[in-house]
């Protein structure tokens, strides 16, 4: 692609609905590598190694994909257009992975300042753009694209863009660096992902005229998810079963076993039998649960939805094994209830969730007094998980958010509240609702707790997205609530002590503590950079510049740029006590005194104010300590020598006594 169109000038993307999906990978999309200015805020994921290692054993190369590879491998850009269900996200990764890089995908967060210019861009890897959910692209947007290919192929790097079919403009790109999807056969994405589950002959499957009449025109998710079926139900099968059993069981939990509860559902129309479909809910969110507990929720459930227990007493019911044979399930010899069928309790959810929609409100409460009620505590992450599965089964995460603002007000759930709100906001796609949430209850918390815990799941989702995270800590801070700043504080020093993010975090408290408005975030913006100025390691090395051979790399603009708008802000007395601590490292030896002058005469450079700060400091601590290190005043001298008034001056520590006295 040596003619590619060279990139836009002065252009302001403002595409702010642009969102990067996971595709069917889930899970496994962790870290992010962050950029020490502030010109490259776009966050850029990575996908685990377990994940890659099942997608480079289940992928189905589609037709054209060899070319395809040849032409991104010499141009380093390419473009894979498709309608959903395609393949069109794992093919991209595929190609990236190819390619020998790691693959990349990129976010773009809705509320946030971006636009591609900003797209991160350092060496060898394997960047991935899915842009097919977007609204249409411009010629301008496409010109960004390729120039940003061009950059990335410059540096050794790879863009993949994803494309629905109407989004291609037909830019000047050669032939083959844009791959035309048609889905690949079901059947043979089921029989790549049924071979890499177990050692199973795909053949018995692939003769079997259920199977490929199941497979006929389905999506390859679809096959992939019959596939994973086929292995579940492997382990359900008893002695004596026979291959079409196996497929039996198999399609019938493909098919969410509808030809079984649509008619189970039917039966059940009187009202006094709706307790059974109440049951039958509760043991598909408990299943393999106690049974006493079970029904013990069943009946807080029917509270919650005004349906009359079937065991009012105690002693008037059914009996326990005929209840649970009612819905299809059975009290094993641990008591504990379970189905008798593969995947039904994922079945019976997704039927309530599509048939019964109303059903979730009452859920979403029952789900809270489950959670803080006298049941075992264990259930509270088993609650969140079957609120998880739904929302990722049926993409639809409105109901999550709100399970997480509820969970997040109660003592007992607020910790599991963190735990899902982490898990959900650093997932690219599924996250962008609970990120928006995040970001609204940043600006507009509901209450303290509330604040607090997301400034929690800022501390652990930012490490995925810290641009994101630091935007939602940046709101917080302003909201004057000493105990929701010093939630922000904490995740500041939790996002500061990951290597790769820290020089992201010391680039937005400089913006913090320059704030024009001056709002809360310069306090907390100045606290946060004293303690991370300051802040030591086990050896006794200042954290923010290192130790031994990693000085080599410290970022001596960005620790400089601290200090400078720490002698700004900051008061005398914390100046003193920052200062003293990195006197104390200078004595120690753990940071070279050439190190320190660069830091500080940068620091000082054109601001008597400044300069006279310092070198008041240093005596300071040279007199309360009695120390006098050749090290502290070669500092010294190099520091006075910047003051622009009385330049030579000053040069020793009876100098700054006697011109303080004068």
């Amino acid at each position: 692609m040596d003619g590619m169109v060279a990139p836009a000038t002065n252009w302001n993307g403002g595409d702010a609905d642009l969102i990067v999906q996971a595709g069917r990978i889930d899970g496994g999309v962790h870290q992010t590598y962050s950029y020490q200015f502030k010109g490259e805020l776009i966050e850029a994921s990575q996908i685990d190694e377990d994940h890659l290692r099942e997608l480079r054993r289940t992928f189905v190369a589609p037709e054209g994909f060899d070319a395809f590879i040849a032409g991104v491998t010499r141009s380093r850009f390419g473009a894979v257009i498709g309608d959903p269900g395609s393949g069109r996200w794992t093919t991209a990764m595929r190609t990236a992975d190819l390619l020998d890089m790691p693959p990349r995908p990129i976010t773009l967060e809705d509320d946030e300042d971006w636009s591609l210019p900003k797209l991160p861009c350092e060496s060898g890897q394997g960047y991935v753009l899915d842009l097919s959910e977007s609204s249409p692209l411009s010629e301008g947007r496409f010109r960004v694209l390729l120039g940003y290919a061009a950059k990335a192929k410059q540096r050794g790097s790879a863009v993949v863009i994803v494309l629905r079919p109407e989004q291609w403009l037909e830019p000047a790109v050669d032939a083959d660096c844009v791959l035309r999807l048609s889905a690949p056969l079901a059947v043979d994405v089921f029989e790549h992902h049924l071979k890499a589950l177990a050692p199973i002959d795909p053949q018995v499957w692939r003769s079997d005229s259920r199977i490929l009449g199941t497979l006929r025109g389905a999506q390859p998710g679809d096959a992939a998810r019959l596939a994973r079926l086929a292995g579940k139900a492997l382990g359900a099968v008893s002695e004596g079963d026979t291959d079409q059993d196996w497929i039996n069981t198999a399609i019938q939990a493909f098919g969410n076993w509808k030809d079984q509860l649509r008619p189970w559902f039917a039966d059940r129309l009187a009202a006094e039998r709706t307790y059974e479909r109440v049951l039958l809910a509760c043991v598909a969110i408990l299943e393999n649960e106690a049974a006493d507990h079970v029904l013990a929720a069943a009946d807080l459930l029917a509270e919650e939805l005004d349906v009359p227990p079937s065991d009012p007493t105690g002693i008037s019911g059914p009996g326990l094994d005929s209840a649970m044979t009612a819905v299809a399930a059975e009290v094993t010899s641990g008591r504990r209830v379970r189905f008798q069928r593969v995947a039904y309790a994922s079945a019976v959810l997704d039927y309530l969730w599509e048939q019964h929609p109303r059903i979730r409100p009452a859920l979403l409460n029952w789900s809270g007094r489950v959670a803080t009620g006298r049941f075992p505590a264990l259930w509270r992450s088993k609650i969140a998980d079957r609120w998880l599965e739904l929302a990722e089964r049926h993409n639809d995460w409105q109901w999550v958010g709100q399970l997480f603002e509820s969970w997040a007000q109660a003592p007992q759930t607020r910790g599991l509240a963190v735990s899902i709100g982490r898990r959900v906001a650093e997932q690219p796609r599924a996250g962008r609702n609970l990120r928006r949430r995040l970001y609204e209850q940043a600006k507009r918390p509901v209450s303290t707790r509330t604040a607090v815990v997301v400034a929690e799941v800022c501390a652990g989702y930012g490490m995925s997205f810290p641009n994101s995270a630091l935007t939602r800590l940046k709101w917080l801070a302003d909201q004057g609530d000493a105990e929701v700043q010093g939630a922000a504080h904490e995740a500041l020093r939790t996002l500061w002590a990951e290597a790769a993010v820290r020089p992201l975090v010391l680039a937005e408290l400089f913006e913090w503590v320059s704030d024009a408005q001056r709002r809360e975030r310069v306090g907390v913006a100045l606290q946060a950079l004293v303690r991370l100025v300051s802040e030591s390691t086990e050896s006794g090395a200042l954290l923010v510049v290192g130790d031994g051979a990693s000085q080599a790399e410290v970022d001596v603009p960005a620790v400089t740029r601290a200090w400078e708008l720490l002698l700004t802000h900051a008061d005398r007395e914390t100046v003193d006590q920052t200062v003293d601590v990195w006197m104390a490292a200078l004595v120690r030896g753990t940071i070279p005194p050439e190190l320190m002058v660069g830091i500080f005469t940068g620091a000082v450079r054109g601001s008597f104010p400044r300069v006279h700060m310092v070198a008041r400091s240093i005596v300071s601590w040279e007199a309360a300590t009695g120390t006098a290190d050749p090290r502290v005043a070669m500092v010294l001298r190099h520091v006075l020598e910047r003051d622009p008034l009385r330049s030579g001056s000053f040069t020793t520590s009876a100098d700054v006594q006697a011109g303080s006295r004068r």
